[in-house]
Protein backbone atom coordinates (compact mmCIF):
# COMPACT_ATOMS: atom_id res chain seq x y z
CA UNK A 1 0.00 0.00 0.00
CA UNK A 2 2.66 2.57 0.52
CA UNK A 3 3.93 2.32 -2.83
CA UNK A 4 1.05 3.34 -4.27
CA UNK A 5 -0.01 6.13 -2.19
CA UNK A 6 3.90 7.33 -2.51
CA UNK A 7 2.79 6.96 -6.69
CA UNK A 8 -0.51 8.51 -6.01
CA UNK A 9 1.69 11.54 -4.35
CA UNK A 10 4.18 11.71 -7.12
CA UNK A 11 3.73 13.97 -10.75
CA UNK A 12 5.78 13.69 -13.86
CA UNK A 13 8.25 16.69 -14.63
CA UNK A 14 6.76 18.49 -17.50
CA UNK A 15 9.05 20.46 -19.98
CA UNK A 16 7.52 23.48 -19.92
CA UNK A 17 6.99 24.25 -16.33
CA UNK A 18 9.90 26.39 -15.63
CA UNK A 19 11.48 29.80 -15.86
CA UNK A 20 14.98 31.03 -16.78
CA UNK A 21 16.53 34.40 -15.01
CA UNK A 22 18.99 36.01 -16.99
CA UNK A 23 19.61 39.11 -15.76
CA UNK A 24 16.92 41.83 -17.41
CA UNK A 25 15.58 39.57 -19.64
CA UNK A 26 11.78 38.92 -19.71
CA UNK A 27 11.21 35.29 -19.23
CA UNK A 28 8.13 34.79 -20.80
CA UNK A 29 10.30 35.27 -24.16
CA UNK A 30 12.40 32.71 -23.57
CA UNK A 31 10.75 29.53 -25.22
CA UNK A 32 13.30 26.46 -24.10
CA UNK A 33 16.31 26.27 -22.41
CA UNK A 34 19.14 23.21 -21.61
CA UNK A 35 19.56 21.83 -17.82
CA UNK A 36 23.27 21.75 -16.78
CA UNK A 37 24.94 18.41 -18.05
CA UNK A 38 28.47 17.46 -16.93
CA UNK A 39 31.12 14.66 -18.12
CA UNK A 40 33.56 12.87 -15.21
CA UNK A 41 36.87 11.91 -16.71
CA UNK A 42 38.42 8.91 -15.54
CA UNK A 43 42.12 7.47 -15.84
CA UNK A 44 42.67 4.08 -16.15
CA UNK A 45 45.25 2.01 -13.73
CA UNK A 46 47.18 -0.89 -14.46
CA UNK A 47 47.33 -3.20 -11.05
CA UNK A 48 48.93 -6.72 -12.13
CA UNK A 49 46.51 -8.09 -14.92
CA UNK A 50 43.70 -5.94 -14.05
CA UNK A 51 42.47 -2.81 -14.66
CA UNK A 52 41.20 -0.09 -12.80
CA UNK A 53 39.31 3.14 -13.62
CA UNK A 54 39.55 6.20 -11.70
CA UNK A 55 37.32 9.42 -11.89
CA UNK A 56 39.87 12.69 -12.00
CA UNK A 57 37.78 15.62 -13.11
CA UNK A 58 34.57 17.15 -14.05
CA UNK A 59 33.21 19.33 -17.14
CA UNK A 60 30.30 21.06 -17.40
CA UNK A 61 29.06 21.06 -20.78
CA UNK A 62 27.95 25.09 -22.27
CA UNK A 63 23.84 25.07 -21.54
CA UNK A 64 21.77 26.66 -24.33
CA UNK A 65 18.32 29.13 -24.65
CA UNK A 66 16.21 30.15 -27.39
CA UNK A 67 14.53 33.62 -26.95
CA UNK A 68 11.83 34.82 -29.42
CA UNK A 69 12.99 38.16 -30.83
CA UNK A 70 10.11 41.15 -30.08
CA UNK A 71 10.67 44.60 -30.92
CA UNK A 72 8.56 47.77 -30.43
CA UNK A 73 8.63 50.68 -32.04
CA UNK A 74 8.93 52.50 -28.54
CA UNK A 75 12.15 50.65 -28.10
CA UNK A 76 14.82 51.19 -30.42
CA UNK A 77 16.57 47.92 -30.07
CA UNK A 78 15.54 44.50 -30.64
CA UNK A 79 16.72 41.83 -28.42
CA UNK A 80 19.42 40.86 -31.12
CA UNK A 81 20.26 44.38 -30.97
CA UNK A 82 20.61 44.43 -26.90
CA UNK A 83 23.33 41.58 -27.39
CA UNK A 84 25.18 43.12 -30.06
CA UNK A 85 25.56 46.32 -27.84
CA UNK A 86 26.67 44.39 -24.68
CA UNK A 87 29.19 42.79 -26.90
CA UNK A 88 30.28 45.69 -28.49
CA UNK A 89 30.56 47.27 -24.81
CA UNK A 90 32.79 44.20 -23.65
CA UNK A 91 34.75 44.13 -27.01
CA UNK A 92 36.40 46.60 -28.97
CA UNK A 93 36.60 45.93 -32.27
CA UNK A 94 40.50 45.42 -33.92
CA UNK A 95 39.21 48.43 -36.40
CA UNK A 96 42.27 51.33 -36.55
CA UNK A 97 45.09 48.91 -35.34
CA UNK A 98 48.38 49.99 -36.94
CA UNK A 99 49.08 46.19 -38.77
CA UNK A 100 52.66 47.35 -39.07
CA UNK A 101 52.98 48.14 -35.04
CA UNK A 102 51.59 44.66 -34.23
CA UNK A 103 54.64 42.97 -35.52
CA UNK A 104 56.44 44.70 -32.54
CA UNK A 105 54.07 43.89 -29.73
CA UNK A 106 53.65 40.78 -27.53
CA UNK A 107 51.03 38.17 -27.01
CA UNK A 108 49.50 40.39 -23.62
CA UNK A 109 49.94 43.63 -25.81
CA UNK A 110 48.22 42.70 -28.73
CA UNK A 111 45.53 41.58 -26.32
CA UNK A 112 44.91 45.12 -24.62
CA UNK A 113 45.27 46.70 -28.13
CA UNK A 114 42.31 44.64 -29.51
CA UNK A 115 39.86 45.85 -26.65
CA UNK A 116 41.47 44.09 -23.45
CA UNK A 117 41.26 40.55 -21.55
CA UNK A 118 37.71 40.62 -20.38
CA UNK A 119 34.98 38.68 -21.19
CA UNK A 120 31.40 40.39 -22.27
CA UNK A 121 32.73 42.85 -20.16
CA UNK A 122 30.80 43.45 -16.36
CA UNK A 123 28.76 40.22 -17.20
CA UNK A 124 31.58 38.05 -16.38
CA UNK A 125 30.72 35.66 -13.23
CA UNK A 126 26.44 36.65 -13.66
CA UNK A 127 24.43 34.08 -11.53
CA UNK A 128 21.82 32.33 -13.44
CA UNK A 129 19.36 30.72 -12.30
CA UNK A 130 16.59 27.72 -13.81
CA UNK A 131 13.72 26.87 -11.53
CA UNK A 132 11.11 24.04 -12.61
CA UNK A 133 7.71 24.75 -11.45
CA UNK A 134 5.27 22.13 -10.13
CA UNK A 135 1.60 22.17 -11.65
CA UNK A 136 0.43 24.74 -8.76
CA UNK A 137 3.89 27.43 -10.03
CA UNK A 138 5.53 26.79 -7.13
CA UNK A 139 9.49 26.41 -7.93
CA UNK A 140 10.12 22.92 -6.34
CA UNK A 141 13.85 22.43 -7.93
CA UNK A 142 16.74 25.35 -8.87
CA UNK A 143 19.21 24.91 -11.07
CA UNK A 144 22.15 28.26 -9.73
CA UNK A 145 24.57 28.69 -12.78
CA UNK A 146 27.89 29.63 -11.37
CA UNK A 147 30.41 32.32 -13.12
CA UNK A 148 28.38 32.57 -16.21
CA UNK A 149 29.10 34.55 -19.73
CA UNK A 150 27.92 33.97 -23.33
CA UNK A 151 30.23 32.52 -25.37
CA UNK A 152 27.96 32.44 -28.79
CA UNK A 153 24.65 34.38 -29.75
CA UNK A 154 23.91 33.30 -32.94
CA UNK A 155 20.27 34.51 -34.36
CA UNK A 156 17.80 32.54 -36.60
CA UNK A 157 18.01 31.92 -40.16
CA UNK A 158 15.69 34.57 -42.37
CA UNK A 159 13.57 32.70 -45.22
CA UNK A 160 10.85 33.92 -47.06
CA UNK A 161 9.16 30.43 -46.81
CA UNK A 162 8.50 30.83 -43.34
CA UNK A 163 6.33 32.32 -40.63
CA UNK A 164 8.01 31.30 -37.99
CA UNK A 165 8.97 33.56 -35.10
CA UNK A 166 12.02 34.85 -35.33
CA UNK A 167 15.03 34.40 -32.36
CA UNK A 168 17.93 34.27 -30.86
CA UNK A 169 19.93 30.93 -29.13
CA UNK A 170 22.67 31.91 -26.58
CA UNK A 171 24.52 29.60 -25.68
CA UNK A 172 26.43 30.04 -21.70
CA UNK A 173 29.69 28.49 -20.46
CA UNK A 174 29.99 28.58 -16.97
CA UNK A 175 32.31 26.80 -13.88
CA UNK A 176 29.80 24.93 -12.50
CA UNK A 177 26.14 24.33 -11.44
CA UNK A 178 24.49 23.58 -8.25
CA UNK A 179 20.89 21.98 -8.18
CA UNK A 180 19.03 22.70 -5.27
CA UNK A 181 15.76 21.34 -4.38
CA UNK A 182 12.87 23.73 -2.27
Amino acid sequence: MAIIDRLIETQAQQSYRFYLIVDDLPIAYITEVDRPSYTISTQEYKLLNYYFRHPTEIKWSPISFTIREVFSKKEVDSILGSFMKRMRQAHSPPTGINRKALKDLNKRDLMNSLGGTTVNGQKYGSVIKIQMLDPEGDIYEEWEINGAFISEVKPSQLGYSKEDLTGITVTLTYDWAELKHK
